[in-house]
């Protein structure tokens, strides 16, 4: 397939990325490919596409919403600034979304990420208007301060019979207004990395899946509201 590489230098606020080119699928938001992009504020993603790489929006700071298209249906999902819902699905064909891909994208409150199955380093750090995520139970890796200084989560829910086993380094550092943190039934999670929710001043309980043996240095740090840990 096909993959977009220079969104940068798109100029309307509002850009809708075609299914193919050339007769074939776009499959690919490249690595910086929408990088600094000060104007582009709303992003429609075909179906097509299975994967965001590297700093694909990193800088993007007028972006608010991205859209992605249904994968079986004709109708869209709209992820806008209204903080979503937990029980959005898109059913788009996204499942990888790359390192600082959506970095400092501070304007984007609302992510649906129910059906990655890869997020990278620092994937949403800085997108300070990020009020809530749902973590999919399809899920496998989440790489170490993927949602660090998302400065307005304020819950994250971990699906049912969730598949990730590690709550990566620096994962939640300094959500300063992180209140909620559901662990899904059947979580199989053993390992809490260091710092992972270092500085989440709002959080004041947490119920660790039993399948956790290991709580790494710091997990905890500087959450001066915490009361209980069960």
């Amino acid at each position: 397939g096909y993959s977009i590489v220079a969104g940068k230098f798109y100029k309307s606020a509002t850009v809708e990325l075609p299914h193919t080119v050339n007769e074939k699928p776009l499959t690919v938001i490249s690595a910086g490919a929408f990088k600094n992009n000060k104007t582009v504020e709303t992003v429609i993603i075909p179906s097509s596409v299975t994967t965001i790489e590297a700093e694909a929006f990193s800088g993007c700071t007028n972006l608010k919403t991205i859209v992605f298209k249904s994968k079986t249906r004709s109708e869209i999902i709209t992820l806008s600034v209204s903080p979503m819902s937990g029980s959005i699905k898109t059913e788009s064909g996204v499942i990888s979304i790359g390192d600082r891909a959506f970095y400092g994208c501070e304007n984007l409150s609302a992510m649906d990420l129910s059906s990655i199955r890869n997020i990278g380093e620092n994937a949403f750090d800085g997108c300070k208007a990020l009020a809530e995520l749902t973590l999919s139970d399809q899920l496998t890796t989440v790489k170490a301060g993927a949602f660090s200084g998302c400065a307005s989560l304020k819950t994250a829910m971990f699906e049912d019979d969730n598949s990730l086993k590690i709550i990566a380094n620096f994962l939640f550092f300094e959500c300063a207004q992180l209140e909620n943190v559901v662990f899904g039934k059947n979580s199989k999670m053993d390992f809490i990395g260091n710092s992972s929710f270092d500085k989440c001043v709002s959080l004041k309980s947490i119920d660790i899946p039993e399948g956790v043996t290991v709580i790494d240095y710091g997990a905890f740090e500087g959450c001066s509201g915490l009361q209980s840990v069960k």
